[in-house]
């Protein structure tokens, strides 16, 4: 099954007695809750076991032996929560205002999860199949009062104005018309700030398309050095079922390329990698 934004948060943790895993995967499926999830296992099991099955079987999802509890994420303002509220639940522990990335009812910025992995030496991505600076991505690296404040996202995400400067490593997905000045086709902006310049003399290898993907070579090539910072379309990517191999790069590429990458970073550190795919 395809939903449109799943976002992952994964964090790796150093080793220690009680915990024996360098991994910390932590899974946010945007607008997905016990409903989706039984619908999702309904269905499966229906096609598993026919129309009139005589012993029916309950087809378990491969998320039911991940899940060990749930978390109230509605807004501050309303039981009603969108993402930009559930996201900064997930990443910064608050509960917010619908439309707050990464701030505070009183539009104060509160540390996220990603935030406090760069600060303890970890190394951090972030993943999107929406716009990078679209809201469940953004409230892990971004602090702004509103969730359509994208091109102010798009700086924070890269560390420009950032008050921890740049705190993620890795970036890919869709979103590169806020990252380009308004004079540029596609472009977002409603100024001439060019981000993907500021990225590249910042220090991140810079590329917007999928001949730029393949030379990572699934994340092993001489050009997978961080930070690195990949963006494939002006807005969102599209929905697996209309995706062009040949001009984005899928989810699970992106994926595999980017845990190939933070692996190797980390191979000589005790600490792994904080990412979030969306």
């Amino acid at each position: 099954m395809h939903f449109s934004h799943i976002a992952l948060v994964g964090l790796f943790i150093e080793a220690t007695a009680a915990i024996s895993a360098k991994n910390f995967i932590y899974i946010v499926p945007d607008g997905y809750g016990p409903a989706s999830q039984t619908l999702a296992r309904d269905y499966a099991s229906l096609l598993l076991n026919g129309e009139n099955p005589k012993r029916p079987v309950t087809y378990q999802l491969p998320v039911d032996k991940l899940i060990i509890g749930s978390v109230r994420t509605q807004a501050s303002d309303s039981l009603v929560t969108d993402s930009a509220a559930s996201a900064t639940a997930f990443a910064c522990g608050i509960k917010t205002y619908n439309a707050a990335i990464g701030v505070d009812d009183n539009v104060q910025p509160v540390g996220s999860i990603l935030e406090a992995a760069k600060l303890e030496g970890f190394k951090t991505g972030l993943i999107a199949t929406s716009r990078i600076t679209h809201a469940t991505p953004a409230c892990y690296a971004a602090h702004v009062a509103h969730r359509d404040s994208e091109a102010k996202i798009a700086e924070h995400e890269i560390g420009y104005g950032h008050p921890l400067g740049r705190v993620v490593d890795l970036l890919m997905g869709g979103g590169r018309g806020f990252f380009t000045p308004q004079t540029t086709a596609g472009s977002s902006r409603k100024d001439n700030l060019n981000l993907l310049d500021i990225a590249k003399n910042s220090g991140y290898h810079v590329f917007t398309d999928r001949n730029g993907f393949d030379l990572l070579r699934n994340g092993l090539g001489q050009a997978a050095k961080l930070p690195y910072m990949g963006l494939f379309t002006n807005s969102h990517m599209s929905y697996e079922i209309d995706r062009d191999p040949a001009v984005e790069p899928s989810l699970q590429e992106m994926t595999e390329a980017a845990i190939n990458t933070l692996t190797a970073a980390t191979a000589d550190s005790k600490k792994g990698k904080s990412q979030l795919l969306n």
